[in-house]
């Protein structure tokens, strides 16, 4: 099943959830210097879940060169507005793209909206795509809760779908999808966060 109610949420809500997320936190721009130092300066990765695109220009400004994926064409709009440049709809857990073809893959915030029967699968995928020890950054609400929430960028409220995580859930996914964890950290403060870059093995 495509969750099409959390597809129609953001692509109503992406003006509005575009000016409020313009600026990526100071946690979140260490985590992005560490997983460039990790890929390489001139690498091409695939920002997966890339919304309206703030961390693909990020990306971009510093040499990468960045594929832009996301399910949503009101994201992908906002984010062509920004100057993001290759830019693919599509739903992670079919990744439209050859084998072992990027040296890292960024999904920020994106994985949380697949209910957690998906998830296995595309982390599988998220694999396939990666080079041999390629490098994989995902961030993740910490949690256990699992279905549709109201969002705050719209009135009334559009709902979204959330999946949540303990940070060994997470990890013991990642290992039994062929990852070697190499650095978690949780962030956050309001609402934490579990930041890990792993390794494709």
């Amino acid at each position: 099943m495509i969750d099409h109610i959390t597809q129609h949420t953001y692509d109503n809500i992406a003006p509005e959830f575009a000016r409020v997320n313009a600026t990526m936190p100071e946690k979140l721009i260490v985590a992005m210097q560490r997983f460039i130092a990790l890929v390489g300066n001139s690498a091409t990765v695939l920002d997966l879940g890339s919304g309206t695109g703030r961390d693909s220009v990020y990306m971009q400004s510093c040499g990468l060169n960045v594929v832009s994926a996301d399910f949503s064409m009101g994201m992908l709009s906002q984010a062509k507005m920004i100057g993001v440049k290759n830019l693919v709809q599509m739903d992670m857990r079919t990744i439209s793209f050859s084998d072992r073809c990027f040296q890292g893959v960024w999904c920020c915030a994106s994985l949380l909206h697949l209910p957690k029967q998906f998830v296995s699968g595309t982390l599988t995928e998220i694999h396939r795509v990666l080079v041999h020890q390629g490098i994989f950054f995902l961030a993740i609400q910490v949690g256990a809760s699992e279905g549709y929430e109201p969002n705050p960028y719209a009135s009334p409220p559009l709902e979204r779908f959330f999946a949540r995580y303990s940070q060994p859930e997470i990890e013991s996914l990642l290992h039994a999808n062929s990852f070697q964890v190499i650095e978690p950290v949780i962030a956050g403060i309001n609402k934490r966060w579990i930041q890990v870059h792993a390794k494709a093995e």
